[in-house]
């Protein structure tokens, strides 16, 4: 009796498997490549708000989830803005930070409503 001696497959994938593999890939890519485009909008944000008032963020940072905190991100629990700052300067720093403050700024202290 001659029994085959043929190569045993270790690795063996169904077309399925393969479609839902790249499918649960392709969700976890797309959630980074949004978290990313989260983290450089508002870095963007605070480099323009950085720019026209020096330093505009006050207060200290809060604590960010471990990914974006690997991305960069910015987090703060308020931002003071300049005293002639536009309403549309305004909702948008709400945007792109909705966990902070946002407030107009003058010189003695905080003046305008929060922004929330």
């Amino acid at each position: 009796m001659k029994m085959s001696t043929l190569p045993r497959r270790r690795w063996s994938y169904s077309l399925r498997t393969l479609f839902v593999a790249m499918n649960a890939m392709a969700v976890i890519f797309g959630w980074l490549a949004s978290e990313l485009n989260s983290v450089r909008y508002r870095k963007l944000v605070y480099q323009e708000i950085a720019q026209s008032f020096g330093n505009g963020v006050l207060a200290e940072p809060h604590p960010v989830f471990s990914i974006r905190r690997m991305m960069g991100n910015l987090r703060f629990s308020e931002i003071a803005l300049i005293p002639d700052s536009t309403d549309a300067e305004l909702c948008r720093a709400q945007a792109a930070f909705p966990e902070a403050d946002v407030y107009i700024a003058n010189g003695a202290g905080f003046i305008g409503a929060e922004f929330r």
